[in-house]
């Protein structure tokens, strides 16, 4: 048995499933319960009914030398004391697992690979359909408002791993592919094709899996998690003070403890019985950065009145100056091939009208040649900002079609257990920065017109001095982050 722990403690082995799955049936009379899914999603549960898995949980001592077996009936045994959460990265390309109390099993994370452009450009078409519908409905509303397709994305993609039939199928088809196989392939080139971990810039995404130490799941699902989408697994008593500091410590490290002033709330419900997390940390230089001597205040006339504000303000050829129906936008270039996005509204419209008719994300996150375009030196002046966001995202994921998971009637989660699971909340907390040197991102947890022809001149004045819309895109087009700012 030490022998068969010792091999799962870098990935859940076989031999611990195959012997997981002969531990005896226990039934619990009822449970009641709340799924909790935290970055995008803490999904509390509830639990009638009985299950036929019984695992033992394994958890690993800070040197990495000890395993410890017990059963679901008691709390698994905690390290002795806590690691501290590094504040910077230490190791380059690859992350670093954070041996927290109530860690149960690791992933095994992949090594650094090459996508190829037609693959990703594939995925991307499967997920086009998300982009342009969760977007807008995420960013609708008064006042700043932000957004992390990616993160809600994979978390979303996390939550389908755990559901089966309808429940699922509407996940499925919101992310674009046909089966949960094709669902964990997409994820791993996802997550392949966007860690980034050096000086320069930081792309970090971050998985995890929260189990209560009463809850009986399916082993097989958990392996799935850890293999395919890099979820670190925890388990001990939910809700307990010390789970919930694990809690925080978690998040907290995957974000540079960018979204501290949130995360210091974050707790489970004593009646938890399993939870989700999934974070995104991204960090960039310009390209060009703005010089910190140019900037200086100018008015913004925001929703709620003008306010004098700081301005960044630069001349850029690196830039590229796009246009369409009631819309300019400029792409700033960052590092590794990354871009922002500035997407200004025409005078007497508003970044709601562009949200309704969409028809700016068919510029900025094109499926075809983009024609409206040209490389004009831009003059650029732009308020400094540091907006961020915290909502529930249930009732938009009802608007999108996925319904079936958050009532107690319609779900299913026959794949990770026969008890009757729902999820109560999804919340996603999200904060973008920008400054001279570049844009910090953190979240836990989501027309034809006349001058369509006219190119501009070789010069353009583009000054953001009214409510406008923001992305923030990866070296493959991905929206990491996307806003709107009325208010900097």
């Amino acid at each position: 048995m030490n022998e068969e722990l010792n091999r799962a403690f870098e990935q859940i082995s076989d031999e611990l499933i195959n012997e997981a799955a002969g531990y005896q049936k226990k039934r619990f009379p009822w449970v009641k319960s709340v799924v909790t899914l935290v970055g995008v999603i803490l999904a509390w549960v509830a639990i009638w009914g009985a299950f036929d898995f019984k695992p033992p949980f394994i958890v690993p001592d800070p040197s990495g030398t000890v395993l410890q077996d017990t059963t679901p009936s008691a709390a698994p045994t905690a390290p002795t004391t806590t690691p501290t959460v590094p504040t910077s990265p230490s190791t380059p390309l690859t992350p670093t697992l954070m041996y927290f109390s109530g860690l149960a099993a690791e992933p095994s994370y992949p090594k650094k690979t090459n996508i190829h452009a037609e693959q990703m450009f594939d995925i991307y078409h499967d997920l086009n359909d998300f982009w342009h519908t969760s977007i807008p409905e995420f960013l609708s509303g008064n006042g700043n408002r932000t957004y992390s397709p990616t993160n809600v994305y994979m978390a979303m993609a996390m939550l389908a791993q755990t559901s089966s039939g309808q429940s699922q199928q509407q996940i499925l088809d919101l992310l674009g592919v046909e089966t949960i196989e094709d669902l964990q392939s997409q994820v791993r080139s996802v997550w392949n094709a966007h860690y980034i971990y050096d000086k320069y810039s930081n792309l970090l995404l971050g998985n995890s899996l929260w189990l209560d130490s009463n809850f009986h799941y399916n082993p097989e699902i958990v392996k799935a998690l850890a293999d395919s989408y890099f979820a670190s697994v925890y388990a001990g008593d939910l809700g307990s003070d010390e789970m919930n500091e694990t809690l925080r410590q978690w998040v907290d490290s995957q974000t540079e403890n960018l979204l501290q002033e949130d995360s210091s709330n974050l707790e489970l419900d004593p009646n938890t019985v399993f939870a989700l997390a999934s974070t995104v940390y991204f960090k960039a230089d310009w390209n060009q950065p703005f010089s910190e001597s140019k900037t200086f205040n100018q008015t913004f006339h925001g929703t709620n009145g003008d306010v004098s504000i700081p301005f960044l303000h630069g001349s850029s050829t690196a830039s590229s100056y796009y246009w369409g129906e009631d819309f300019t936008a400029v792409r700033m270039p960052l590092d590794w091939g990354n871009s922002m996005w500035i997407i200004l509204p025409d005078e007497g419209k508003k970044p709601d009208d562009l949200l309704e008719s969409g028809a700016y994300l068919s510029t900025v996150l094109p499926t075809e040649v983009v024609e409206n375009v040209s490389y004009p030196t831009i003059h650029l002046s732009m308020p400094k900002f540091d907006i961020s966001e915290k909502r529930d995202l249930v009732n938009g994921m009802k608007n999108l079609g996925i319904t079936d998971v958050f009532s107690p009637y319609t779900s299913n989660f026959s794949s990770f257990t026969d008890e009757n699971i729902y999820v109560d909340k999804i919340e996603h907390t999200v904060r973008v920065s920008v400054d001279e040197e570049g844009v910090l991102g953190a979240a836990y947890t989501i027309v034809d017109a006349p001058s369509y022809g006219i190119p501009p001149e070789d010069e353009v004045d583009f000054v953001v001095d009214r409510p406008f819309l923001f992305l923030v895109t990866s070296y493959h087009g991905f929206p990491l982050f996307a806003g709107v700012v009325e208010q900097p």
